[in-house]
């Protein structure tokens, strides 16, 4: 976990190199359910960070030590990502039967953990796959599980998503998105999560550039912008720099 909190910081060398060694420690101890979870949590930094076959690749070795051993959640969750790295890279049927299958073994093991996470990468994969109407649920589902389970270190992210989707609905909701994209960054910045601050940033000044409002665009994206220094380096932070730039003055 100390990777991700890491990564919320917007310390994104230090998550990895904290992924780095915890792996690298469980494979040492030999302790199973630690090479497993170990392993998942790199998975999961992969899928927060869009890196598609760092997820795939760190997924498989999950699943291959959760089956070996009978370690149901994990492997579910494995399973899951899988799937959605198989919409992601086109396969958006089978991807989408692989997710499934996930998570129905997922809900027979009844665990919770990181249950937001979880039920949001099945929101992603339903949105990229087209499923317009059932990625809305599901990203709903998503946000009901961090009032059940309490785990609002996501949800900066799960609101920030579900303005994704609304926007890309046939029939896009704006002002629902906008809503939903503030509530991102209020939840962001009360959590001390400048990594989601900025994403939510992001997409936010998209929203309005694109409305004819570059002033708001820039009055969202520079403070999220100045706590990172200008370290360019970070993707989301080029990501901010290129919106920026192309915003009239």
């Amino acid at each position: 976990m100390g990777a991700l909190v890491q990564l919320m910081r917007g310390e994104l060398g230090q998550s990895r190199s904290l992924s780095d060694e915890a792996i690298a420690l469980a494979a040492r101890v030999g302790h199973v359910p630690s090479v497993a979870h170990a392993a998942w949590y790199r998975a999961e930094l992969g899928h927060i960070l869009g890196d598609v076959a760092e997820a795939e690749t760190r997924a498989r070795e999950t699943l291959a030590v959760a089956s070996e051993k009978g370690i149901a959640h994990y492997a579910a969750w494995a399973v899951m990502l899988l799937g959605w790295a198989m919409v992601t890279r086109g396969d958006a049927d089978a991807g989408l039967a692989k997710m499934e299958e996930g998570r129905v073994a997922l809900r027979a093991t009844d665990n919770q953990y990181h249950m937001p996470h979880r039920l949001t990468v099945r929101a992603q994969a339903l949105a990229a796959a087209g499923r317009t109407d059932a990625a809305r649920d599901a990203i709903d589902e998503a946000l009901a599980s961090v009032a059940r389970t309490g785990e609002v270190w996501y949800q900066p992210e799960v609101l920030r998503l579900k303005a994704e989707i609304l926007q890309a609905a046939p029939a896009s909701d704006l002002a629902a998105a906008q809503r939903c994209l503030e509530q991102a960054l209020a939840a962001a910045r009360g959590h001390g999560a400048t990594f989601w601050e900025l994403r939510a940033a992001v997409t936010l000044a998209g929203l309005l550039a694109a409305q004819g409002r570059p002033a708001s665009a820039r009055g969202v994206l520079a403070p999220a912008l100045a706590r990172f220094d200008g370290a360019r380096e970070m993707p989301e932070v080029a990501r901010a720099f290129a919106l920026l730039d192309r915003l009239p003055v």
